[in-house]
């Protein structure tokens, strides 16, 4: 449960659930609703990076940056090492506003590590941002925790369905339609993970929102007030959510 002083307009939204839940529909809803700030979407950030070799940092109020601070956080984030286990080297510089990077191959490490970058940064400035994640890694919760911390508020919406072959179903359709695709056993695994955290990640919230989309039309479940107080929105609770929330 978060125990800082808030300070002023600091708001942390976390859109989270494994691939292939329907996080965009929801992310869609609360920004026709809220000032979300900065939006981070690493998926996006690939885009960009595949077609221009660069990602322009201005467009988050972030062209001033030291370029060894940059140098520094790539050399040394544990992404980098796993690239590097896996024999590849990632090839990005800090030039003024844009991070140039070697885009001749795939790029998603690249782009994983600029979102981080961008997290980092933002939070560091004190800015109002939102991000989404498959929230499969403890370093989501980490971040949350500074982010309270630093006087945020913090948001979870979290989008899960009762079963990873729905989410393998779904992501095979957005693929047919040109979305990017996701191994099936990675789509498991990090639907196995993410529910694994989801306790933890909501009792270090101001406010969480849990919704399931097993169905044609995402439900929202539950609300949590300061990581305990659960506040039911339907009478019908889908198990995973018992299982791994309410248990």
């Amino acid at each position: 449960m978060p125990n800082s002083p808030y300070i002023k307009n600091r708001r942390l939204r976390v859109f989270g659930g494994p691939n292939g839940s329907g996080k965009t529909t929801i992310i869609e809803l609360i920004k026709s609703s809220f000032d979300v700030g900065f939006y981070i979407n690493a998926d996006d950030i690939e885009k960009e990076v595949s077609l221009s070799g660069k990602f322009d940092l201005s467009s988050y109020n972030l062209d001033s940056i030291d370029p060894k601070l940059f140098d520094s956080f790539i050399q040394n984030h544990g992404m980098t090492k796993k690239a590097g286990s896996m024999g590849y080297k990632l090839d990005m510089r800090l030039n003024e506003e844009n991070i140039l990077v070697d885009n001749s191959a795939e790029v998603s490490y690249e782009a994983a590590l600029i979102a981080e970058f961008l997290r980092q940064e933002l939070l560091n400035k004190g800015k109002k941002m939102t991000f989404e994640t498959v929230m499969s890694h403890p370093s989501k919760i980490d971040l949350i925790k500074r982010a309270n911390q630093n006087g945020y508020k913090t948001y979870l919406y979290f989008i899960c369905t009762s079963s990873p072959k729905i989410n393998i179903e779904r992501v095979n359709l957005r693929v047919k339609k040109g979305g990017h695709h996701v191994e099936k056993e990675l789509i498991e695994k990090r639907y196995y993970n993410s529910l694994e955290l989801l306790k933890e990640t909501v009792s270090n919230t101001y406010r969480s929102f849990i919704w399931d989309n097993s169905g044609k039309e995402p439900k929202l479940i539950l609300e949590v007030y300061n990581g305990k107080e659960v506040i039911a929105k339907t009478n019908q609770i889908p198990y995973w959510i018992h299982q791994y929330l309410l248990s």
